[in-house]
Order: C-alpha cells, then structure tokens, then sequence
C-alpha cells in the first residue's frame, strides 16, 4: 500500500501591550520609573509532506514500512518597544525606541524503516532505523533610534544556525503465552549537533550515544483483574526554540533568551499496573 500527505499552517499573531516598570532603592525610594508599549506582529508558514509504504511479506504476513516525511516552516517577527523614563532624583526623563526582526527557517527530513517478523503465532520481533536532519537559520536584527536614526545594537543582533542529526536503531521482542505478555527491546541513539552564532563567532558542537532499554512484563490473572510490570530509559531533549540565543525584549529591563549549551535530559522510568474491571 502507498499513502502521500500534507498538512499545513499558517496565519498571523498580532499582540499589542503595556507595561511598567518602577525600581526602587530598599528603603522604596523611586530610582527609576517607566512606561513601554510593545507590539509585536508574527506571521508563520509550516508545510509538512508525508509518503509511507507498507508491503506484506510470506505466509505469516511479516510486515515491511517505510516511511518519509519533510517539513518546511517559515517565521518572522517584527517587533517594536517604546519606553518612555520619567524624571526622578536618580534619573533624567528620555525616550528608549527599539525594534527588533527575527526571520527564521526550519527544514527537518525525516525517515525510517520497519520491519515485523512473526517467529510464531504468539512471538513477534521488531527491528527498525530512523534518521532525522534538521536545519535552522534563526537571525535576530536589533536596532536602536538614536539622535542620526536608527543604529544596529551588534551586542544584542545575533544570526544563529543550528544542526541537528539523529540515527537510532532499536529490537523489541513480543511473547503471549498462558496469559503472559513480556516486552523487551533496546534502542540505540547517535546524535550530532552544531550551533553557529555568526555574529559572536561562537560554535557549540555536540556528539553523543546513548542506549535505550526497556522491559514489560503483564499477568492477565482473570477476566476482572490483571499486573503490569515495565521498565524504560528515556531521553527528553530541549526545544529547539530553547537553544536558540536569542533575547526577546518584554521592555527596557526584561528579556528571555535560550542557551544552545542545555544538555539532554535523561530518565529512568519504573511503572507498576493494577487494573480492575472487564474492558
């Protein structure tokens, strides 16, 4: 059997807002007193194409998948910060007018193989490859209004581009027998990564393999009660958009940004079932 699809989406976020800002010594005397006004206008295009082949093969009807799957995402966002300082003993009144630009694309491929092999009427075995590629250009364009127009502020404009390469095998063996069903299997994952800050001329690159395994064990001890047993291994990595080093100014005293050194998370995750009831 073959199947092609796609989806989409798209659509613009406008976001317009508020703020103030008062910073006072300990004793609650005024330093610094502010009003900014933030809008912030985001358009963005994500196409995804997917392709999947799935073939039978022999008497017992072992299964043979192929899957592929590319992503397009487009992103920009413009953004505008007005704060207006008001006078006080420790701080003239002046106007801070900044905008900020951050274009960004993201391209992902991504593609597997699996195959399911019956040893018997009650054991199977699973075998599998994904590889996955990704690609980012994320650019942060920050500008500041001086006295002869607008200035680029190079300490804070920063054009980032990160990689990310996956390969992972895994085997996963099946066995029913007398109301029995066991699960094992291990996967093995190698992952490298790149990330160019152009402007700072700052390079993080990272290799690593982990491996990943896994065991469930389940009692079916009637028709009204059952145990179920497992263990797993697993990996939770950061969001791409927490790597990225950009600073996104909430006004004059607040931003967040991501850091491309966050290190992958892993746990090990123990489950203990007892159900009740007929299904």
């Amino acid at each position: 059997s073959l199947g092609i699809g796609w989806t989409g989406s798209f659509g613009t976020y406008k976001n317009f807002n508020k703020g103030y800002n008062n910073i006072l010594f300990s004793n609650d005397e005024l330093i610094s007193n502010s009003l900014t006004n933030n809008s912030n206008v985001s358009n963005w295009n994500t196409n995804t194409v997917m392709a999947n082949i799935q073939q039978t093969l022999g008497k017992r009807e072992h299964l043979l998948s192929l899957d592929f799957e590319y992503m397009h995402a487009n992103y920009k966002a413009d953004q505008e910060l007005v704060s207006d300082f008001q006078k006080t003993p420790h701080q003239n009144s002046f106007l801070s007018h900044r905008k900020n630009k951050t274009p960004s694309l993201t391209k992902l491929y991504v593609g597997k193989i699996d195959y399911l092999h019956h040893l018997s009427d009650n054991q199977r075995l699973e075998l599998g490859w994904k590889s996955s590629a990704m690609n980012a250009d994320n650019n942060a364009i920050n500008d500041t209004l001086a006295t002869e127009g607008w200035v680029n502020d190079r300490s804070t404009s920063n054009h980032f581009l990160y990689q990310e390469d996956i390969h992972a095998a895994y085997g996963n063996y099946h066995l029913e027998v007398n109301g029995w069903n066991v699960t094992a299997g291990v996967r093995m994952e190698s992952t490298n990564s790149l990330g160019n800050q152009l402007t700072s001329n700052v390079v993080n690159e990272r290799k690593y393999t982990n491996w990943f395994p896994s065991a469930s064990v389940s009692k079916k001890i009637n028709d009204m009660h059952s145990l179920q047993l497992s263990y797993s291994k697993r990996i939770n990595r950061p969001d791409y958009e927490d790597l990225n080093p950009f600073r996104y100014y909430v006004d004059a005293f607040v931003f967040y940004e991501g850091n491309p050194l966050l290190q992958p998370e892993l746990a090990n995750s123990f489950e203990l079932n007892y159900s009740f009831g007929k299904n």
